[in-house]
């Protein structure tokens, strides 16, 4: 299991473009690589990332609507666990708790009311 920080620490090595303490660890270009749309679907990355945002498969436009910068992606773990990360923003957010989305939920809520909380 990962703790919320290791969590945000891996958020934050993708969002520096997969350097960490000056060293290059991914190839270059190889997170924006992972953020292209994958061929079968739109929302989701080639490298196993949500770019609309978790539960948006049928809803392209999602992350936008809630606030969210055009350059949000995300990674999900089990029932609402999410790390989102805003380059633009400079930002890494982690949820750990335990909210299923056939409750309801959806982070990109979460998420939009915080950037927008920080302007």
């Amino acid at each position: 299991y990962a703790t919320a920080h290791d969590w945000a620490r891996f958020g934050q090595f993708l969002l520096q473009g997969g350097t960490w303490n000056g060293n290059q660890i991914l190839p270059a270009g190889f997170v924006d690589w992972m953020r292209e749309p994958a061929p079968a679907s739109k929302v989701y990355g080639k490298g196993q990332l949500w770019i609309e945002g978790p539960g948006d498969e049928d809803k392209p436009g999602a992350g936008a609507a809630a606030g969210l910068p055009k350059d949000t992606y995300w990674m999900e773990g089990h029932d609402g666990q999410t790390v989102a990360i805003i380059p633009s923003e400079q930002l890494v957010v982690v949820r750990l708790g335990l909210t299923p989305a056939k409750l309801g939920y959806r982070p990109q809520t979460m998420v939009g009311a915080l950037v927008k909380a920080l302007h």
